[in-house]
């Protein structure tokens, strides 16, 4: 697991970074990501 504490709002960049740099390494093959519709999840950079 990667958590995270921010003070400030999460945003696109930030949520794509922490995805990339410490959730992704840290999952397991194999792995569920299960994320809701919220905006700065971008289905389509994710993917």
């Amino acid at each position: 697991m990667a958590p995270i504490i921010f003070k400030v709002s999460l945003n696109t960049v930030g949520f794509e970074q922490w995805l990339n740099q410490y959730l992704l390494p840290s999952l397991k093959i194999p792995s569920a990501l299960i994320m809701d519709n919220s905006p700065i999840h971008r289905k389509n950079v994710i993917k």
